[in-house]
């Protein structure tokens, strides 16, 4: 499918829904009226039309712009090594684009440490995401635009699963097509957010139970959905579950804790044995890092649950780690149905996945 004249199923799929955020300040397609109309022809896409979300995304970034504010630059580069600058100083960029009262510069700055705030979840990050999330349905059609985003689109492609990342943060019912189309991506990446979202869309409350996964930093929160929803729902999270990619299958464990399914203790159980482990260098020469995604994440379902339940892993040497991971498989480096080009600093959860 071309992305640059409709920017996939995704894309697709957010405009049967409205939006879900009410109270929202002036909306961007008005903010950025005048770059948008531009996007187009400075992109020089031979008279093919630019899919209005995308053209949305391209200025929202600031990619087709490049704006800058008071000395400082949203930007560093050109053409394939076009980048945002660092995190500190797009920072500065944000407080005096505020001070000056230039609101689409804010924009820029805001959305592009909500994106790739460098460190991860931080109090710049939070403010960030906080100052652009006040555009509602607009922030989300910015990053339903970021997904659908071709190779021929600057810039875009390589914050795609950021965007997949903070599409999770916002999960809401209204966008339940999103989430589907997600869950159905060939890229591992974006489909393990897809699940995410689905088991998030479907959570449920369980009396006497914790209400949340120790780990997950999204407050789940019960929203609106049908009986034959959640159905659809837990069929592609059990599905989920053997998934060839350790990140999907972590995604359905964690989708699984929060929806509470009846045949849910059963599949965490199996999953919290699980062989896929991650090794990151340990304080000593001798010590590595072992974490096991999916366990652990299915021990935090498990938890949730009511059900007994040990993460393994930790700082290991020795015998401890020739233990902990004989009959295991090393999946540090495992980006099968990734692009290897691309990454996410935003982070929705403590498992390593």
């Amino acid at each position: 499918m071309n992305a640059v004249s409709r920017s996939g199923a995704i894309v697709a799929a957010l405009a049967l829904v409205p939006s879900a955020h009410a109270g929202q300040q002036r909306s961007l397609p008005d903010l950025f009226r005048t770059q948008v109309e531009l996007a187009g022809p400075q992109l020089k896409l031979r008279g093919q039309a630019l899919d209005s979300d995308v053209a949305l995304a391209m200025v929202a970034s600031g990619a087709s712009w490049r704006p800058s504010v008071a000395g400082v630059r949203l930007f560093s580069g050109e053409g394939k090594k076009l980048s945002y600058t660092g995190p500190e100083g797009r920072m500065l960029g944000l407080r005096r684009a505020v001070a000056a009262g230039d609101e689409r510069t804010a924009f820029c700055f805001a959305f592009s440490l909500a994106v790739q705030p460098g460190n991860g979840e931080t109090d710049d990050w939070r403010s960030a995401y906080e100052h652009v999330s006040r555009y509602g349905e607009g922030l989300d059609r910015v990053l339903v635009g970021v997904l659908g985003a071709d190779e021929r689109i600057p810039f875009l492609a390589g914050l795609q699963y950021s965007a997949a990342d903070l599409l999770v943060w916002r999960t809401d019912a209204a966008h339940i097509p999103v989430y589907l189309a997600m869950a159905q991506s060939k890229d591992s990446y974006v489909r393990s957010r897809g699940i995410a979202a689905l088991g998030l869309a479907s959570y449920t409350t369980i009396p006497g139970k914790p209400p949340s996964l120790a780990g997950l930093l999204v407050a789940p929160r019960e929203m609106a959905v049908s009986a034959t929803q959640r159905a659809i729902f837990h069929d592609i999270i059990e599905r989920a579950a053997s998934d060839a990619s350790y990140r999907v299958r972590a995604a359905s464990a964690m989708a699984l804790g929060l929806a509470g399914s009846d045949g849910a203790p059963e599949r965490l159980q199996r999953m919290a044995k699980d062989r896929a482990y991650l090794s990151f260098a340990g304080r000593s020469r001798q010590a590595r890092q072992i974490v096991y995604p999916v366990r652990s994440t299915a021990a935090a379902a498990l938890t949730r649950l009511g059900l007994r339940a040990i993460a393994t892993g930790g700082e290991l040497s020795g015998r401890d780690l020739r233990d902990a991971t004989r009959g295991g498989r090393d999946v540090t480096r495992d980006t099968r149905g990734m692009r290897r080009d691309r990454s996410s600093t935003v982070r929705f959860h403590r498992w390593e996945w």
